[in-house]
């Protein structure tokens, strides 16, 4: 559901988006837009809602697939035949400032969504990354002039490779698994990038590389990172990629390390969850 000021204008502003209410899914879900639409974007009927620092009232009605968004007291925009069906409620901010008040649920008769229609249980991720700065990461001299944030990204400015830029998370973790995407930039002279590579460490010294070696430079690839007693594995696309054991004997918890393996490349949507 759209909550947008509108002063917020950007090209292609009242023909693929608009600042009043539109509703659309996203990452992969589906809908049948109602009115005036744009793909499976419904469009409000109506220009109905008002510019900062003015309150808004929406009101949104989810029941038996079908969604609708009244903004300020009338019904502008929505949907029906939509997947997930049943799921959760997240309030979003996208770079700016947003202030939520007088938030109620109220719970309808269930309709009896089916489990391909039901949104998958929350796996407790928790983030690793402000996105803002490097909080809750190792800094040292060397981490501070190689990685920067920028756009929400964790980035990496490197001609040659240094140990001691490693940038490594504050907490130490137990059985865990990461989320990581990472991008890699092949270098202007065409020359074979080093691949981006995470190092798995524990309080006794030991340590081992797992190589992110993307199959598409140039784009954002999604690897899953499992720490388990005796191994650790790396998973890209939902197939196991890398599998390597771990020490036997190491003690305590295990933090994760970016390392500066001499290459441009861009971390970002780091996340941990207990095993």
């Amino acid at each position: 559901m759209q909550v947008l000021d509108h002063g917020f204008n950007v090209p292609g502003k009242g023909q693929w988006y608009t600042t009043h209410g539109d509703v659309f899914p996203i990452h992969g879900q589906t809908m049948k837009p109602f009115g005036r639409h744009n793909g499976m974007r419904s469009f409000p009927s109506e220009e109905r809602s008002k510019g900062s620092p003015e309150w808004n009232h929406y009101r949104v009605v989810c029941t038996n697939g079908v969604i609708r968004l009244e903004v300020n007291g009338k019904e502008v925009s929505g949907g029906e035949e939509c997947n997930y069906r049943k799921g959760y409620l997240g309030l979003e901010s996208e770079g700016g400032p947003i202030d939520f008040r007088n938030i109620r649920v109220k719970e309808l008769p269930p309709s009896g969504a089916a489990d391909d229609v039901t949104a998958p249980l929350d796996l407790h991720w928790r983030s690793l990354f402000t996105g803002l700065d490097l909080r809750g990461w190792r800094t040292n001299e060397s981490t501070v002039t190689r990685w920067s944030v920028s756009g929400e990204r964790l980035v990496l400015r490197s001609t040659s490779a240094q140990p001691e830029a490693t940038l490594w998370t504050s907490p130490r973790f137990g059985e865990e698994e990461f989320v990581v995407d990472c991008q890699v930039q092949k270098p202007a002279d065409k020359a074979e990038a080093a691949a981006p590579t995470v190092q798995l460490g524990w309080s006794a010294g030991s340590n081992i590389d797992l190589k992110l070696s993307p199959s598409a430079p140039g784009r954002y690839q999604r690897f899953y990172i499992a720490v388990r007693p005796g191994e650790a594995t790396v998973r890209l696309d939902g197939n196991e990629v890398q599998r390597v054991a771990v020490p036997p004997g190491v003690t305590g918890g295990v933090r994760l390390g970016l390392v500066d393996v001499g290459t441009n490349c861009e971390f970002m949507n780091l996340y941990a969850r207990d095993l």
